[in-house]
């Protein structure tokens, strides 16, 4: 009925809206999300780990058979990147490929695939779903922190440093020799790759 659309209209501008108005006053998510016209680094999906099996929404969703006549009906709200800065847009739903879901945008009908983690769903709770967001941000944080400190230090000059003692690696080839496993790679490529990695770790 024209009762219950309005209803649901009126519960999805809400519900917009709160998201806006939490998104942007959480600094991770206005940093990282709203702030750039893209997503750099690392994707973010990647460090979404809930289980696949556990997303009820997600697996409410037909897998995509491919076909041009998709019914698009389920209402959702959508991250979109396709038209400058990123910001939610209504959209609605028609089949899923693992957690891509294709979606097609209200406002000018356009379909495009989004990852899940930032599709939600109008019965999801919208704490729950943009605290999911902010957690996959953080791990993604840390993530690229790690590669950078190690790219850094990989690539620090080496010359000068004081080499690893006779007397250090023979202690330590007696102590990888103590290992059935390791033992049966001595006098091969493997072993002496080893000791190289032994000496890189050292001068690192």
């Amino acid at each position: 009925t024209m009762r219950q659309k309005n209803g649901e209209a009126k519960l999805r501008w809400e519900q917009m809206r709160m998201m806006e108005d939490l998104a942007l006053t959480n600094e991770v998510l206005r940093k990282e999300i709203f702030e750039k016209k893209k997503i750099t680094g690392l994707p973010l999906p990647f460090f979404d780990q809930q289980p696949l099996s556990e997303d009820e929404h997600l697996n409410a969703i037909p897998e995509d058979d491919d076909s041009d006549s998709k019914n698009y009906g389920i209402e959702a709200i959508a991250l979109r990147f396709s038209i400058g800065a990123p910001s939610w847009r209504n959209c609605s739903i028609a089949s899923r490929k693992a957690r891509t879901i294709s979606v097609k945008w209200d406002e000018d009908q356009v379909k495009e695939y989004v990852d899940r983690i930032f599709v939600f769903f109008l019965n999801e709770d919208v704490h729950c779903f943009l605290n999911r967001m902010i957690v996959c941000i953080q791990e993604k944080r840390m993530a690229e922190s790690y590669l950078r400190y190690n790219i850094f230090i990989d690539n620090m000059p080496i010359d000068g440093n004081a080499n690893l003692g006779d007397e250090s690696l023979k202690r330590i080839n007696v102590s990888v020799l103590s290992s059935n496993k390791l033992l049966s790679l001595k006098g091969t490529n493997k072993f002496e790759n080893l000791t190289e990695e032994i000496m890189l770790d050292y001068n690192r």
